[in-house]
Parts: C-alpha cells; structure tokens; sequence
C-alpha cells in the first residue's frame, strides 16, 4: 500500500527559467538569416514555450536599428521594431545603473560600449549573453557566453 502523501508536503518550487541577454550580434544574425539565425530562432521558442527568458537592453537594439537601417532601409526597420514588439524578449532601458556597470567593464576591457552594455545587463541578471563577437571572450568569468557560430 503506498504511503498517504502529508497535506503540508514540502515542495521544492520551480527553477526559474533561463536568462539570456541577446546582443546586436545574435539580432542582426537572426535578421540577416546568417549562420546564427537558427539558434536565436531556438531561443525565441523557448521564450515562447516559459523555457528561457529573453532580453535585450535599449542601447543594443539602437545599435541593431541603425546597422540594419544602413542594409535594408527605414521602413524595413520600422517593420522589424513593430514585430517586435510582439515577440518573447523584455526590451531594457539602459538607466544610469546599467551606464555606469558598463563603463567600469569599459574602462577595464577593450570593448566596444554596446558591448559593454550587453555584459552589464547579463552581470545585473545574472544571465547568459548570445553573441558571436570575439570582444566578449575576454569576459569570461565575469559572465556567461552561449556562443553563435559566426
């Protein structure tokens, strides 16, 4: 016969989804249809499916508006930040907090500042970032890297 289960069984809860901060790098690879694209594809299922939750701070998505403006054009772009918007990924504003974390990874690393800002955003919620770009390697220990293929 098996054991009566207590009312008050302890639980333990849930594991909270994955984290993963998207760079320009792993955007515009999903936009341009590069190698890249079908592991960001993945990604957004997974956000999709509760599995993974997706960011993206303001600052990079600047950086993805006016490199992909330069490829595609305007309205392509204003197209791309309306679908947007209905996609699995929390937009971030880059507040003061988050300036200043990456100018402190700035002034320690040679960087570029979107990608300072990137890792500082995966520093603040202890996330992954998605990204293909060499310059994130010498960040190793400091954050995460779910490397795409360039």
């Amino acid at each position: 016969m098996p054991e009566p289960r207590l009312l008050h069984e302890r639980r333990e809860p849930p594991a909270p989804p994955r984290r993963v901060v998207l760079d320009s790098f792993a955007m515009i690879s999903l936009l341009r249809d590069e190698r890249a694209a079908p592991v960001v594809e993945d990604l957004l299922r997974q956000a999709r499916a509760g599995q993974v939750e997706l960011a993206l701070s303001t600052y990079n998505l600047g950086e993805v508006v006016y490199r992909m403006t330069r490829v595609v054009g305007r309205p392509a772009v204003r197209r791309f930040l309306q679908e947007l918007q209905g996609w699995p990924v929390e937009v971030i504003d880059s507040d003061l907090e988050l300036i200043l974390m990456a100018a402190d990874l700035k002034a320690d690393h040679p960087l570029s500042y979107a990608d300072a800002i990137a890792a500082a955003l995966a520093m603040r919620l202890d996330a992954e970032v998605a990204t293909g770009d060499p310059e994130f390697l010498q960040l190793e220990g400091r954050i995460r890297l779910l490397w795409l293929e360039r």
